[in-house]
């Protein structure tokens, strides 16, 4: 009885830790690109998490089945919901570029970090120009009618050297134009 005690404690102590433990440590993959800060940030998230979730178990270790399913059901329910607002926050922190449509500004870059544009606030204080000739000119000179035949175009590929392209994104340039543009 006692051997079975053991196994039934180890298997709630290990819900209760590696459930959130596995939850959390991808969570640093969509902040860091680097592997090396994903490294770092994955192993302290997960760590943090591990020992809320030991917390956690020790406050209902001595509770009933009935309570300890309770309360890992709460546990895991408040675990994804904070993961998925955690990533949503994601849409806040990462902005689509206007010229080219990868989410590739962050809130700290002043330029694109695909296309290397810099953003519009910046074009529009230091130049006598509209957003809507701005942008065309840039798309024009960014797309090439060549590229988009090779597979390098207006809507694809939806990822390149890691950044996502912003599906809500539309360019103000047509193929017509760029042909025309290229020629």
């Amino acid at each position: 009885m006692k051997k079975n005690r053991i196994d039934n404690e180890t298997l709630w102590l290990t819900m209760f830790t590696v459930i959130p433990v596995i939850v959390y440590s991808r969570l640093p993959d969509a902040y860091f690109p680097s592997n090396t800060q994903n490294l770092i940030y994955s192993a302290i998230i997960g760590a943090i998490s591990g020992l809320i979730g030991f917390g956690v178990y020790s406050i209902s270790k001595n509770k009933t089945i009935r309570t300890k399913i309770l309360i890992l059901l709460m546990f895991i329910t408040i675990v994804f919901t904070s993961f998925i607002i955690s990533l949503s926050q994601i849409n806040k922190l990462v902005k689509s570029c206007d010229v080219c449509g990868y989410e590739a500004y962050d809130k700290k870059s002043e330029e694109c970090k695909f296309c290397f544009n810099e953003r519009w606030l910046n074009i529009k204080n230091s130049e006598n120009i509209t957003k809507e000739e701005w942008l065309r000119e840039e798309q024009l000179f960014l797309f090439e009618y060549d590229s988009i035949e090779n597979g390098f175009g207006l809507y694809t590929p939806e990822i390149i050297d890691g950044f996502r392209k912003d599906n809500k994104w539309k360019p103000i340039i047509t193929i017509e134009e760029l042909k025309t543009y290229n020629e």
